[in-house]
């Protein structure tokens, strides 16, 4: 028996045909399958056949069935790669066995430009989106011709010629597309010329424009800004009417002859009469006939209602504007008469009829406010109705549902001062009495109660009865039941309680229906990406429950892999009601292969930067590795990262190894003099697992670690300076609950780590250290953030190392830990000042304390107000007595990799010789 499927739309007719024909193949039916062969159409074994084979709904040892092979091909067409599905089944040992000959689209693998020399590939690349990882396909090349051609043309190039070859890529079914180019010379305009121009010269239009003769035509300059500088020097004229094209190019030998026609209208003469709230220029802006390249009536008339808007914007409540229109000599002469009226002040706004809220409370739900001796008010009609529109709504909410809000206004004699009144007639009260529920049988009554918002008791408001029947919906299609019904009825009921006050009762009526479970999910669009890394990450799964919810978690946890712009789970017939659901999950990749490069500046490091080559999707199967390297006057850090998804199959767990070699110094800010240097090679292992907000991870780290040109006062013990052996276990745990983790508002972040260095392990050092950190953010007014943060650190030498390595020991002072002093010059000796010429010994434990005042004003720019403390201690001492602390302020500016920072902190009680303060200079939050 031989199924075959050339189109879409002709699948089911050609399947009906062929498998109801009364051949052979009828004496196959009921029979057992044997096996089941996938191969293409050069029948070659089809590779990664074992993900096919849970599409198509037939597996060895089931009954053969016609219609499950038609529907196993249905999925096969899902994830459009293939152009053809043939499927022959041959009687074999007392059953069938069935073969798939499959028909595979070609991929464009990757794209190839040649004789490309004035753009470069990335320019070209943006020219043609859509085309590299998608199907190759020769009648898209005309589309892809004339894209590269209109990039080329922006440049000045015409009469680019684009041809196009194909050849076989290394991994099956794909295809390398080469592009060839041929550049001409650019095309450089030999003439503009202008038709229809009397007002203004040829010259005087051509000043304003970059396309002249003698240079490069650029099409995009010339639509983009040459003609919008054309329309607004005629506008400057007086003719804000004109209007220009259209624009007529002729190419001859690689120059090109440009003309330009445009209709320049009458001119136009505004006056304004009456205004002194608004400037002649100030209304001039408002006028739409500009902008609108118009003076018809409908255009000066909206005109008119924009510049009477502004006026009442501004407490000009009868402002009256008329405008006279004449013409004469080819130009229109608009005369705009203003009378502005008093500017009306708010002096007094009054609430009667209210009990249920005070006045006061009245007032703050609505933005209409008396004037004071210090503010002044003015009324805006359109304010006051939407504010009474708020109390209406805030009434309805507390119960009050034929509550009855109006307002008067009553001026002064001279209209330049108004007091209002808001009259309220509350009518009485209704509460929610009973609610019920009825035809529940798969939720409990207690877990939809926990669901309500409007509960016995409450105040009775319909639009949260609506919302709670709404979640109730919701709850049910999370629990499977996509096609519950559900139906609410509001019962007035006795009241037991005061004569104004009514009851309602809620009945809310449940038609649950069948349960819906997951069927098929066909994976569509992974050309790179292995089906099992996505695959993994999709839940509910085959035979689950249907969960909304967890489909839109699986398409985020599916985002978070970074290489896709599109993850989207759909059900394949979303019209038809159905109890298993089969699903399609489409996915477009990107590419995952990145370069990044930055420089930044501070005051201790100077200038700084780093370059990183990445890739988040090596060979399909999500791994992650970088290349990173870093510079600066202080530092140099090479450092190769691999990261493994789903480590051992479990969720939310990565396992990381990174190879490390870094060059740092410990210097003087001031004269840069070096204390010491390290030089450190490590190689570090560690698995991490992430539960919402909470991470927690456990890493092997082993350091050869060389400290050297150590100055003898840095120095505590002579193991201070050589190579030491350092094999560690670093346990740690996140909690990070910020709403933004490079600039955040709200929420905080806790964390702890550990790192025990033990001769067991292999290690030279034997010492423990361990860090505790917690920061807070609280928005305190609009664009305002309180942040405060705590950090503190111990460590302690065991068995025969005397001391903690120089290199391990906390160290205080600078931009990022108590501003205000040079880096690392607050701590032991504590008696002793912190000056520059003070050299770091560094101590055994740490408590560093920080409080910001963050106020973000626009355009990026934010000021800080700070305070800081902390100290550095010998030993595991730590007195509170001895903390240093300063205060200061800074400016904040957004840039994309963080905020740039400049801050200025001062010194409380600074000892003799010290500094009255220190500036510092750095990128990102200082915690």
């Amino acid at each position: 028996m031989r199924l075959q499927k050339t189109a879409a739309a002709g699948l089911l007719i050609v399947l009906a045909l062929c498998l109801s024909l009364p051949c052979a193949a009828a004496d196959l039916d009921g029979l057992p399958v044997t096996r089941i062969l996938l191969k293409d159409d050069r029948s070659q074994a089809w590779p990664d056949a074992e993900n096919l084979l849970k599409l198509i709904q037939v597996k060895p040892g089931d009954a053969f069935s016609r219609e499950a092979v038609r529907k196993g091909i249905g999925y096969l067409y899902l994830k459009k790669i293939f152009r053809d599905v043939r499927v022959d089944a041959f009687p074999e040992e007392g059953g069938v066995r069935l073969e798939y000959t499959l028909f595979p689209l070609t991929f464009v693998d990757r794209i190839v430009f040649r004789g490309n020399h004035a753009l470069a590939n990335r320019d070209l690349l943006a020219a043609i989106p859509g085309v590299e990882g998608r199907e190759l396909r020769e009648d898209a090349f005309p589309t892809i011709r004339t894209n590269i051609q209109a990039r080329y043309q922006t440049e000045g190039f015409y009469g680019v010629r684009v041809s196009f070859r194909s050849e076989p890529a290394e991994a099956p079914y794909r295809a390398n597309l080469f592009i060839y180019i041929t550049e001409p010379k650019r095309t450089v305009i030999a003439e503009v010329r202008f038709k229809g121009n009397a007002a203004l010269t040829d010259r005087e239009l051509l000043g304003v424009m970059k396309n002249r003769p003698g240079r490069p035509l650029l099409t995009d300059v010339l639509f983009d800004e040459d003609l919008p500088a054309i329309q607004k020097r005629y506008a400057a004229q007086g003719y804000p009417a004109a209007k220009l094209g259209p624009v007529s190019m002729r190419f001859e030998n690689e120059r090109a002859y440009l003309e330009i026609e445009g209709v320049e209208g009458p001119k136009v003469s505004v006056v304004f009469m009456g205004n002194r709230k608004f400037s002649d220029k100030e209304l001039q802006e408002l006028l739409l006939i500009s902008s609108e390249h118009d003076i018809s009536e409908t255009v000066i008339e909206s005109s008119v209602d924009k510049i009477r808007n502004a006026y009442k914007d501004e407490g000009y409540a009868d402002v009256k504007v008329d405008v006279k229109r004449t013409e004469g000599q080819g130009t229109v002469y608009l005369f705009f008469a203003v009378d502005e009226g008093p500017r009306v002040r708010v002096e007094n706004v009054r609430v009667e009829g209210n009990t249920a809220f005070t006045a006061k409370e009245v007032l703050s739900m609505i933005e209409t406010r008396r004037s004071h001796w210090y503010w002044t008010r003015y009324f805006r009609a359109d304010v006051l109705d939407k504010d009474i529109d708020i109390i209406d709504e805030q009434y309805a909410a507390a119960g009050y549902l034929a509550a009855d809000v109006k307002q008067t206004v009553t001026r002064s004699a001279d209209g330049s001062r108004a007091v209002i009144v808001i009259k309220i007639s509350e009518g009485k009260r209704t509460m929610t009495g009973s609610v019920t529920f009825e035809g529940n049988s798969a939720v409990k009554e207690a877990d939809l109660t926990k669901l309500l918002k409007l509960k016995t008791g409450m105040p009775f408001n319909e639009r949260r009865m609506e919302e709670d029947r709404n979640d109730i919906a919701a709850y049910y299609a999370n629990k499977g039941y996509l096609y519950a019904r559900i139906e609410v009825e509001k019962r007035p009921a006795p009241s037991p309680g005061a004569a104004g006050t009514e009851v309602m009762d809620v009945h809310y009526r449940i038609a649950e229906d069948e349960l819906v479970r997951m069927g098929t999910v066909v994976l569509r669009g992974n050309l790179y990406t292995k089906d099992y890394v996505i695959l993994r990450e999709l839940e509910p799964r085959t035979g689950d429950v249907y969960n909304y919810e967890e489909i839109l978690k699986s398409q985020q946890r599916v985002y978070r892999y970074g290489y896709f712009s599109r993850a989207k789970f759909e059900p394949i017939h979303p019209n038809e009601k159905e109890t298993v659901k089969d699903m399609l999950f489409t996915v477009d990749e990107r590419p995952a292969g990145t370069v990044d490069f930055g420089v930044g500046y501070g005051n201790l490091d100077r200038l700084r930067g780093f370059v990183e080559i990445s890739h988040r999707n090596i060979e399909g199967t999500a791994r992650y590795a970088s290349l990173r390297l870093e510079g600066s006057d202080i530092l140099e850090r090479v450092a190769f990262t691999i990261r493994e998804p789903w480590f051992m199959g479990f969720r939310n767990v990565d396992s990381r190894f990174i190879l490390t070699w870094s060059n740092a110094k410990r210097i003087n800010q001031d004269t840069r003099e070096i204390y010491y240097q390290t030089r450190k090679n490590t190689a570090s292992y560690g698995i991490e697992r992430t539960d919402g907000a909470l991470k927690t991870s456990l890493t092997y780290q082993y350091e050869i670690v060389t400290n050297y040109n150590v100055q003898q006062a840095a120095e505590l013990t002579p193991e201070d300076s050589g190579h030491v052996l350092i094999s560690s276990l670093i346990p740690a745990v996140v909690w990070d609950l910020r709403d933004n983790p490079f600039n955040p508002t709200r929420g905080s972040v806790h964390g702890a780590t550990l790192k025990e260095a033990m001769d067991l392990l292999g290690s030279k050092a034997d010492f423990t250290k361990t860090t505790v950190q917690t920061s807070w953010f609280f928005p305190v007014f609009q664009r305002t953030v309180l942040a405060l943060s705590a950090r503190a650190g111990m460590a302690w030498p065991h068995k025969d190392t005397p001391e903690v390595p120089i290199n391990e020991r906390f160290y205080l002072g600078g931009g990022t830990t108590v501003r205000g002093y040079t880096q690392d010059s607050i701590g032991p000796p504590n008696d002793v000042p912190a000056t520059s010429s003070k050299v770091p010994t560094g101590g055994n434990s740490m408590v560093q304390l920080n409080a910001e005042t963050r106020v973000n004003a626009v355009g990026g720019l934010g000021v800080v107000l700070f305070v800081d403390a902390g100290n550095v201690w010998v030993d595991q001492q730590i007195s509170l007595n001895d903390l240093r602390a300063s205060y200061g302020a800074g400016l904040r500016y957004s840039t994309p990799v963080g905020p740039l920072r400049i801050d200025y902190g001062q010194k409380i009680h600074r000892m003799t010789g010290e500094s009255p303060g220190e500036w510092h200079f750095n990128i990102g939050q200082a915690f």
